[in-house]
């Protein structure tokens, strides 16, 4: 029972025994009839049956009083009272008449009448009559066998007898300024908690009554239930002229035979019923705030447009766009140019051009020209996306200034950053790249330059699946087309809109310039000249269909990842005509031949060689029948060899860095066939790569009195390692040495240190195979590497004529952060372990001596024993 529920009794008991004092002491058994009679009747243990009239009887006067010479303390006879007032507000009797009446009868004795009921009438609601307990006589005429409970009785009667009849409409007017006076309803009197059945309850009642439902009429002392009448057929009291009032103790009874208090008007009352309107309403409010969000969702909204900043020169600049919303035909773009004279404020920018951009009709990225820029100027241009201005997207970029300017280093300092091994579509891992784009938007007053060397996005790592070909579609080249176009390229375009449009890259790539070379996987792990070679090859007669189609599957999965790497990183630097190219039936090789992904790119001072690794030795073809694999088909090395030799005859104030997808003097032989037998990849040091690697070799350190060489750069490795490459050839003394910069992994699934099985293989490679070569050093080899500086975590590289810069990011967790320190501190380390083996060597050597000399010693005793 709830402290709530408490006070409402209390509150009742109060005006009970207001009640009381008003009206004046009870009066006894044999001053009472009334009271005899009930009293005798609770002895009995029996109702009379004297009376032939119907009536719901209790006496209250003396609710559940106990026996003489009981002790009852107060709290047994607060629940007696609590009992006998439930017992009261349960006896509703519905009735079928029209009109019915309502009367509670209490008797209440006072010096002037022995029996003062209180009446109360009014038109339809259900007749219940309390009355004193009725005389022997009535008892014994009764024709049913009510239900007796102690203390009184509880008869449902029928037609009241004349007398009484007579002498309760002789009581009525003496009676009812009193009851109005004496039981008010409640709500006169602020302190009763009486209830009034409403309309809508009402008509309730009276649809259950003509379902012929039984309403129970419970009592708490016997279970809450009472054993229905037969013979029920009550009249209205006549009384139609009492005004409607309700005793403070009155509860309505509602169906099923359930506790008043759960049916309750009043939800301030029922904590359970307040924490169901509760939870209701959070729902009904979650579903409203869950309602627009899956109406937006319903309605797709289009993706943010996708741009980057291509290649950058003293005079023109390259722009590539796509997913540009189609709110108009057209798009607006305006050209803002700002000085770079440090006494001008750096917001003074001013519209240079203004021109309008055509909605691109193919669903591929386009590219935006502009020429006749100014050098040593910063640029801003702004794509209008609506016709009211609202929507308009920005991209920033610095023209560098022409290799004429005097002292163009000093005025125009150059920055080059490096990264590799972008695996977003796995780990959605952002980290590396916040921290550079916050480093770039900090430093817009120096040109800057971001080589991107392969793996710039990652298909095959679940994000495309390889799509089959239908069979039915072998024999029609416009259907297998459409499925090429809607299906397998789409599939890559998605991915470089995922990788390339999150907003953190594009942050980074609308700013400064962007080169791209690419790797494998942008199309197929691994790809090299065996697996090109393979499927591509014609048609054999006995091959069936069902092996060509997935074989042709493999084709156009080829075919779509050449095409897209053309579209989003080959249209960075270069046009390409796209109606005279047909990625879908041109030649594999013949597309690579007309349109090279190797390339050169000069940012005074710097002179920057992007060389293709993957593709151009994947299709290159050969003069000879050998083994050998090819680092670059001799078609590029000749353009490698053109190129230095021009950047060469210009003197000596140019530096040359030279970049692959790949590290180009890394492996060592032992370290490659490592991997080749785990990977089935052929790295540069393997044994069949050796002749291409001394001809490149070759051609890079050409010229070393005046070579211009500074830094090679590879990645794909998923590390970073400063390390040197120094030739060991007998003409040259001492050596030739270039620095190689390997930076690889700017996401954390794309680092060594995530991955178990390539840290002792690293580990081989950068600390014990230089150990290994240093005591072989009479074998011959063409070059030496050593690593200075090592790193299994993200990274990228950054080149401000400080050739041994580099960013790293920090490990997350403490086991990474404790093999780093393992591995910065290997000389240390190393010097360790050999001090403490030369420890376990000596001991073992002292252990075996004293064991000898013992031995040598017993014999000797046992023998001069033998002689004695």
């Amino acid at each position: 029972m709830s402290r709530r529920e408490e006070r409402k009794m209390a509150q009742l008991i109060a005006s009970l025994e207001r009640l009381e004092q008003h009206a004046g002491a009870p009066q006894s058994a044999a001053e009472h009839p009334a009271g005899a009679r009930s009293a005798a009747g609770s002895k009995r243990g029996r109702k009379d049956r004297a009376s032939k009239s119907k009536r719901l009887s209790i006496d209250t006067a003396s609710p559940v009083e106990p026996d003489e010479g009981v002790h009852v303390t107060p709290k047994k006879r607060w629940m007696q009272r609590w009992s006998a007032m439930r017992t009261l507000g349960e006896l509703v009797v519905p009735s079928s008449s029209a009109r019915e009446e309502l009367r509670v009868v209490a008797p209440v004795t006072s010096p002037q009448s022995q029996s003062t009921p209180v009446a109360m009438a009014t038109a339809p609601v259900s007749t219940a009559v309390i009355s004193p307990a009725p005389k022997a006589s009535e008892q014994a005429d009764a024709t049913a066998a009510p239900y007796r409970g102690k203390g009184g009785s509880v008869d449902v009667k029928g037609e009241p007898e004349e007398g009484e009849a007579t002498q309760d409409e002789a009581h009525q007017d003496e009676n009812s300024q009193a009851a109005a006076n004496q039981c008010d309803t409640g709500r006169s009197r602020p302190g009763d908690d009486g209830i009034q059945l409403t309309e809508s309850e009402l008509q309730r009642l009276e649809r259950r009554k003509r379902r012929k439902t039984k309403w129970d009429v419970g009592d708490p002392r016997r279970g809450g239930q009472m054993p229905p009448s037969n013979n029920f057929n009550p009249a209205p009291y006549p009384s139609p002229n009492a005004p409607f009032q309700r005793p403070p103790f009155y509860q309505p009874r509602f169906p099923r035979g359930r506790p008043a208090w759960r049916h309750s008007h009043s939800f301030e009352d029922k904590p359970f019923h307040r924490v169901i309107v509760l939870v209701r309403l959070l729902a009904l409010l979650l579903s409203l705030k869950e309602s627009p969000r899956c109406a937006a969702a319903s309605v797709r909204t289009p993706p943010p447009p996708l741009f980057i900043v291509g290649d950058v020169s003293a005079t023109s600049a390259r722009i590539l766009y796509d997913r540009l919303p189609a709110v108009a035909e057209t798009v607006v773009v305006r050209v803002h140019v700002a000085t770079t004279n440090a006494s001008l404020p750096p917001t003074a920018y001013r519209v240079l051009h203004e021109l309008s951009l055509p909605f691109p009709a193919a669903d591929r990225p386009e590219v935006l020209a502009l020429r006749d820029l100014l050098p040593h100027h910063h640029y801003i241009v702004s794509f209008l996306m609506s016709p009211t201005g609202r929507h308009e997207e920005i991209v920033r970029f610095r023209t560098p200034a022409t290799s004429s300017t005097a002292a163009a280093a000093a005025v125009d300092p150059q920055r080059v950053l490096v990264v590799s091994c972008d695996r977003f579509v796995d780990d959605r891992d952002d980290a590396l790249w916040l921290r550079l784009a916050d480093d770039l938007e900090r430093h817009r007053d120096v040109h800057v330059g971001m080589a991107h060397i392969g793996d710039q996005v990652y298909v095959d790592s679940g994000a495309v699946q390889v799509s089959p070909v239908p069979l039915e579609r072998l024999e029609e080249p416009e259907l297998l087309r459409v499925h090429y176009e809607t299906v397998v390229v789409a599939a890559f375009r998605s991915v470089y809109r995922e990788t390339f449009g999150r907003a953190v890259l594009q942050r980074v790539l609308r700013q400064g310039a962007h080169w791209m070379v690419p790797d494998d996987h942008e199309v197929v792990n691994n790809l090299n000249r065996a697996s090109v070679r393979r499927v591509f090859a014609p048609r054999g007669q006995d091959e069936d269909d069902a092996a060509f189609a997935r074989r042709l599957a493999w084709q156009l999965h080829y075919r779509a990842g050449l095409q897209t790497i053309y579209e989003y990183q080959y249209q960075l630097r270069r046009d390409i005509a796209w109606a005279e190219v047909d990625f879908f039936s041109d030649p594999y090789a013949a597309i690579l031949s007309a349109h090279p992904l190797y390339f050169a790119v000069e940012m005074p001072p710097l002179q920057l060689y992007f060389l293709d690794v993957r593709f151009d030795p994947s299709v290159a073809e050969r003069d000879d029948e050998s083994d050998d694999e090819l680092l670059v088909s001799a078609t590029q090395l000749n353009d490698v060899r053109q190129q230095l030799e021009q950047w060469r005859r210009r003197g000596r104030d140019g530096h040359v860095v030279v970049l692959a997808s790949v590290p180009l003097f890394f492996h060592s032989a032992l370290t490659a066939d490592i991997a080749f037998g785990v990977e089935r990849e052929v790295y540069p040091g393997h044994v069949a790569t050796r002749r291409a690697q001394q001809e490149l070799l070759d051609v890079l350190l050409a010229h070393p009195e005046n070579s211009t060489l500074r830094l090679l750069v590879g990645g794909d490795v998923h590390m970073l390692a400063h390390t040197q490459v120094c030739a060991s050839s007998a003409s040259t003394t001492p050596p030739l040495c270039v620095d190689q910069l390997v930076t690889s992994g700017v996401t954390r699934r794309s680092t060594a240190i995530e991955d178990p099985k390539l840290l002792p293989f690293y580990l081989l490679l950068t600390r014990l195979e230089p150990l290994r070569q240093a005591i072989t050093w009479w074998r011959q080899r063409p070059w030496r590497l050593h690593a200075s500086k090592v790193f299994f975590g993200r990274n990228y590289g950054e080149s401000q004529f400080e050739w041994r810069r580099s960013v790293e990011y920090p490990h997350a967790s403490w086991p990474q952060q404790a093999v780093q320190s393992l591995l910065d501190a290997w000389p240390l380390v190393l010097t360790l372990l050999t001090a403490g083996a030369a420890l376990v060597v000596r001991a073992l050597f002292g252990c075996l001596g004293r064991c000898c000399g013992r031995r040598r010693a017993s014999k000797a005793t046992t023998g001069k024993r033998k002689h004695d």
